[in-house]
């Protein structure tokens, strides 16, 4: 933890001052206009890119982040079915139909997402969702904290706090306290 602090550290120096008032989307924008080098973002700002405009492999590259070799972080769309729901029949085919390889086929390249399956046409996707398959398919699958499926809501929200109080006062052991105490708190 202490030597991941102070990496955290060295990176912060490189994020704009306005960070914490920026959605992923303002954050995807600024590369896009230039103003910023790269971001650490998922595969929905390669959708956004395509959106402004740009092609993979030719405006923009990817890469997977430093020291995360051998890892693939996920983070999943959902659909589920409600209970009670009106039309359960048609939901039902919905489901059928989108966890199907035609389904997943149809839906993730427009979306920009890859997915879930591994029996996928390669071909319907483009340069950036092809690695993003592969290393999908090659990689040990990390949950995400961010996005809640790595550890409880208390503790996301206590972490986010940590984080942002560090990067106010860059108290090292105090940022490490908070990491540990919430961990305490809501890990098991």
């Amino acid at each position: 933890v202490e030597r991941a602090i102070v990496i955290f550290e060295e990176l912060i120096e490189y994020v704009n001052e306005d960070h914490a008032a920026l959605t992923w989307q303002d954050a995807t924008r600024m590369l896009f206009d230039g103003k910023a080098a790269f971001n650490v973002m998922g595969d929905w700002a390669e959708g956004y890119l395509k959106t402004l405009g740009w092609t993979p492999g030719v405006e923009f590259s990817w890469m997977a982040v430093p020291g995360t070799e051998g890892s693939f972080m996920v983070v999943t769309d959902t659909f589920g079915l409600p209970k009670n729901a009106p039309n359960r029949e048609n939901a039902l085919k919905w489901l059928e139909i989108v966890a199907s390889v035609e389904g997943q086929d149809a839906f993730n390249p427009i979306k920009g997402s890859i997915p879930a399956r591994l029996d996928a046409d390669k071909s319907l996707y483009d340069p950036y969702l092809t690695w993003s398959m592969e290393d999908f398919s090659t990689n040990a699958l990390c949950p995400s904290i961010a996005h809640g499926s790595a550890a409880p809501e208390g503790f996301v929200t206590e972490l986010n706090d940590a984080v942002n109080i560090f990067i106010t006062r860059k108290d090292r052991a105090a940022f490490k306290r908070a990491i540990e105490s919430a961990a305490e708190d809501y890990i098991d």
